[in-house]
Parts: C-alpha cells; sequence; structure tokens
C-alpha cells in the first residue's frame, strides 16, 4: 500500500541581511499540514552541480566555522521552535544549513533541508555615535512558574488566545526624525489574508491587524503594535494516527523591522502555543438538583477552575444506587444546567452522577 505524506513547509523568507554588533534571532518558522512532530537540527551544506546519481558533495568549512556553528557569534538553533540565535560582531558572507525533520508516531517520515545565506555587514553609527540597535518586543504571556515574561504559553482547546504585541524603537536620526517601523507575521495557522479563519492549515485559524482592521505589512514611527488573535479548538490538538502521539505546538513569528540604511535592524519575536486537551478531571460541582410537578428533574450545576468551552460534561442516570447507568446527554461549558424530561421522578426514583 502506498504511503502519502506532507513535508514540513516553511512560513518566515529565507533571507538575512543585518548590521553586526547585536543579538540577533531568526525563526524559520516550519509547519507541518498533517500536524506531524517537528525537530530542527543543524545540517551538512552540499555542492552544487550534476549528480548522477544523485550524491552531492559535502562542502567543508573553513575554521573556526562548522556544521554546528556555520556563523560568527556562538549561534544557537532551538530544535522544537527553529529559531536561531547569535550575537557577531564579525562582518562577512555565511551559510547556514538547517534539517527539518517531521515524525508521525515517532517514525521519521520527512526531511527538509534549508540553506540561508547570511550577510552580516559592519554599519556605520547613529549621528550619536551609538549603534543601531533593533526594536524591543515585550513578550505577551507570563510563564506560570517562574513569573517572568514569555513568548511561550499553553492553553486548553477552546481557548481564546488574544494579545497585543508592540514594537518600540527609540533610535533617531541626525534630523531628529524618529524611525519608522515595519511588522510582519507568519505561520502555519494564518490565511495569507490574514482575516480569514478558515483558510490555513487547520482552523479556526489566527488573525492579525493593527487594531483597526489593516493587515501585516503595515508602518508606523517609533512605535508599531498589532492584535494576534486566534479561537483554539479541539481541532487543533486531533491530530492522532492510531499510537495516541499528537502534536499541538503552534509557532508564529511576528518581525518587526526598523528602516535603518545600509540594512535593517530587525527583531523576531518567535511566539510558541501549545494547545492540549482540557483535563479529564474537571467534573463540574451539582449544585442542586430538584424534581417539577412533571416529574421532571432540573440539575444545575458550578463550572470549577479550569473549565472552558471544550469541556464536556456526560450527565448518567439509573432507577437505582447501585445501577446500571446509562449516559443521558452530553452539555458544553458554559451551560450549568439540564432538564430530564418525562422521567416521572415524583412517582419513581431516579439518581444521577456527572463526569
Amino acid at each position: 500500500t502506498p504511503c502519502f505524506d506532507s513535508s514540513p513547509q516553511f512560513n518566515e523568507q529565507p533571507k538575512t541581511i543585518i548590521c553586526t554588533g547585536y543579538p540577533f534571532s531568526y525563526s524559520h518558522n516550519a509547519s507541518d499540514p498533517e500536524l506531524d512532530s517537528l525537530v530542527y537540527d543543524w545540517a551538512d551544506v552540499l555542492d552544487d552541480g550534476a549528480y548522477n546519481p544523485a550524491a552531492p558533495i559535502t562542502l567543508p568549512f573553513s575554521a573556526p566555522y562548522s556544521t554546528t556553528s556555520p556563523i560568527p557569534g556562538n549561534p544557537t538553533l532551538d530544535p522544537n521552535t527553529g529559531e536561531i540565535s547569535y550575537f557577531s560582531n564579525t562582518s562577512g558572507n555565511f551559510v547556514t544549513c538547517v534539517r527539518v525533520s517531521a515524525y508521525k508516531c515517532g517514525q521519521l517520515v520527512a526531511e527538509v533541508y534549508r540553506e540561508i545565506q547570511v550577510v552580516l555587514i559592519s554599519c556605520p553609527p547613529l549621528s550619536t555615535g551609538a549603534p543601531n540597535t533593533p526594536p524591543t518586543v515585550e513578550p505577551p504571556f507570563t510563564d506560570p512558574i517562574t513569573l517572568l515574561p514569555s513568548y511561550d504559553t499553553v492553553v486548553i482547546a477552546g481557548t481564546l488566545v488574544n494579545f497585543v504585541i508592540e514594537g518600540i524603537d527609540s533610535n533617531l536620526y541626525a534630523n531628529g526624525s524618529q524611525q519608522d517601523l515595519t511588522i510582519e507575521v507568519s505561520g502555519g495557522q494564518f490565511a495569507t489574508d490574514f482575516i480569514t479563519d478558515t483558510l490555513c492549515l487547520h482552523p479556526p485559524c489566527a488573525t492579525f491587524n493593527n487594531g483597526v482592521g489593516v493587515v501585516p505589512p503595515f508602518s508606523a514611527p517609533a512605535i508599531v503594535s498589532g492584535v494576534f488573535n486566534w479561537q483554539t479548538s479541539c481541532y487543533h490538538i486531533a491530530t492522532n494516527a492510531g499510537c495516541n502521539s499528537t502534536s499541538n505546538l503552534y509557532t508564529f513569528a511576528i518581525k518587526i523591522v526598523d528602516d535603518f540604511c545600509p540594512a535593517p535592524a530587525i527583531k523576531f519575536a518567535t511566539i510558541s502555543i501549545e494547545v492540549v486537551p482540557a483535563p479529564s478531571s474537571i467534573t463540574p460541582d451539582v449544585n442542586c438538583i430538584t424534581v417539577d410537578n412533571n416529574g421532571d428533574v432540573l440539575i444545575t450545576w458550578n463550572h470549577l477552575p479550569g473549565a472552558n468551552p471544550a469541556t464536556t460534561y456526560h450527565i448518567y442516570s439509573s432507577n437505582s444506587a447501585a445501577g446500571p447507568f446509562s449516559i443521558v446527554d452530553s452539555m458544553y461549558y458554559p451551560i450549568d444546567s439540564y432538564l430530564d424530561q418525562g422521567v416521572n421522578a415524583n412517582i419513581n426514583s431516579r439518581f444521577y452522577y456527572m463526569t
């Protein structure tokens, strides 16, 4: 039986031309149409040419560079998000190669390689003599353990993820004018128009605009901000190939660029959102059960902390405390009551429990 698999797709443009002298991070921002688990690592750079059979030669790096350290500034590669970070004071032309491996149920099913030319320029300083620095971006989340700002978060399916992200640049030109900042975004959960919530890999899609409906890229002097909005759902945790293995980590790259010459300063904010199922133990706190004159039973309950739109309540009933119990109905948060009709509970005993 033939096997078909979609390879990972890159959502960020493969170009890096920046000035030296400040910490920089670049996000490959790959996504997989089938939500396979992705792992990033460094790979060898291959030579160009005609080979038959296809077996290109590995190009060696000149010391002190290597496959795992291909550019100056002690580069690091995040194996989960694909973000490369380094701080270089050395100018020149360099090349990196990253391999993205896709796993389904722990089995390697696809590999994609990406080479990027990295151009590092020794740029002139600002009129003050200080180097041009990139915009600053405050992380939108708070780590629940350290209570520090974070670009990563974990949410229960059904949670609405909404935040404003802002880039700020206080650098001024010689005439006192502010730098213009441009914001761009990418990610497999965005539609190409950044508005439609149905035209992405796994709807509902995330949306992004400047707060008044303008979609990226858009610009503003000194301060530029955008509104991220994503209604998560159970579809974002539902990839299951029969091995109880799901990929539920979504990355979004938010790039803010100034207009400095000869090369703009760039800040990448790599947003990671992990979508998890609602805990199955969120059983409601049953508040009251009443029987009306018709024998119908009204059950009301209180929601416990952690309940959200993905939380489902199951109501079971029996005419005996010893059972057997059968399911009567299922209700979704935020519903907090249920009327069981036609059970004649004013004549016969009825017993209930909820999960």
